[in-house]
């Protein structure tokens, strides 16, 4: 019983939610609202009110966020499902970049229409720098993608990053999606310029790039770090050859499908994939774009 605490109307936990009347009445029967009916009224204490409200400040949805990330000139829209799903899959697959994720039906202190996903506001740091890459570069060319990439390893590794553009530009100017799929690897997976990298570094490299990524893209790597030792920019001891590989694996080794969640004809092409070996490439694991942010 509230007895003499003091006591609202459900007028104030509105305004205190933004929710509406039937959703509030929802959470009140699930028992997620403490409430007492007196009457025909629902009763709430104001420290329930404060709770709510505090919730309510705490927490934010993630499409409201995200929508404040989208361009003019983005291709990226929450008004199409498709888009929605993507990013969804995206953030999903790099587990929300850490920060935590509670389904809007778990929400009883906010308004969780069109929402699918509300975060801590504080956690908003977490992912606002992959999660606005990945908007800016949705529906994106295969050169465009390059063109983003570079410009944040730029951030960290400036001499790789011209290295790097150069090398592209002399040896592969044409080359879009091997070039951009060997940079994303680079930003996730240098820890210092690799002019600065020791043998057994770059031998590491090696092995990863061979792994993951497609066998075009690992011979560019292979390329690049040739380029580098005759620019003298490396030592001339290390050496690293890619074998030829069957092609189940040249189609299904990279594991960066979340950039390529709306493909273009070209970049796949130029991958030597059919648009049906798409779904090879996911749930390979944590996708790599944004994971050096």
């Amino acid at each position: 019983m509230m007895g003499d605490k003091k006591t609202c109307g459900i007028t104030e936990i509105t305004k205190a939610t933004g929710m509406r009347r039937i959703d509030i009445l929802a959470h009140i029967e699930s028992g997620k609202i403490k409430a007492e009916i007196h009457g025909r009224q629902y009763a709430f204490e104001v420290s329930e009110k404060t709770r709510l409200g505090s919730l309510h400040d705490t927490y934010a949805g993630f499409f409201r966020t995200v929508q404040e990330y989208v361009g003019t000139t983005s291709a990226f829209s929450l008004a199409m499902r498709k888009c929605r799903e993507a990013l969804l899959e995206f953030a999903m697959e790099n587990s929300w970049f850490g920060a935590e994720a509670i389904p809007s039906g778990e929400v009883f202190f906010a308004d969780t229409d069109k929402e699918a996903y509300f975060f801590r506001k504080s956690d908003e740091h977490r992912f606002e720098r992959q999660i606005r890459l990945w908007v800016a570069s949705y529906g994106a060319s295969a050169e465009g993608k390059l063109r983003l990439l570079l410009g944040k390893i730029q951030d960290h590794y400036p001499e790789t990053e011209d290295l790097l553009r150069r090398f592209f530009k002399d040896e592969y100017p044409d080359e879009y999606a091997a070039a951009w799929m060997l940079t994303d690897f680079l930003c996730s997976a240098l820890r210092r310029e690799i002019t600065q990298s020791g043998d057994k570094t770059l031998d590491s490299l090696a092995k990863s790039a061979d792994a993951e990524l497609p066998l075009n893209s690992a011979r560019m790597f292979s390329a690049f770090l040739e380029y580098l030792r005759n620019n003298r920019k490396l030592g001339n001891g290390w050496t690293y050859n890619f074998q030829s590989r069957g092609k189940a694996r040249e189609i299904s080794a990279y594991p960066v499908d979340a950039f390529l969640r709306c493909p273009t004809s070209y970049s796949m092409k130029k991958l030597g994939m059919q648009y049906g070996s798409k779904k090879k490439l996911c749930g390979r694991g944590i996708a790599r774009t944004f994971g050096y942010l």
